[in-house]
């Protein structure tokens, strides 16, 4: 399974009303022979392309930091 990788944009239509546009930044999958998720990114805003997700384990949860809600887009 694939997944898109979006950034969601407010804007208003042309009556008025609010809407979001969701900008297609990558695409997100399983990796093949581990737990996880690969990004590639279609846009070179950071250093890579690509990122790689894994699953927290739980005694490691216990330890990780708070998520952070101020993301700048």
């Amino acid at each position: 399974m694939r997944f898109n990788v979006t950034v969601p944009r407010p804007y208003r239509d042309k009556s008025g009303a609010e809407k979001t546009h969701f900008w297609q930044v990558g695409t997100a999958f399983p990796l093949r022979n581990t737990e996880g998720i690969s990004i590639k990114l279609f846009t070179k805003l950071l250093v890579t392309d690509q990122l790689v997700l894994f699953p927290v384990e739980e005694d490691a949860a216990d330890n990780a930091p708070p998520p952070v809600d101020d993301i700048p887009f």
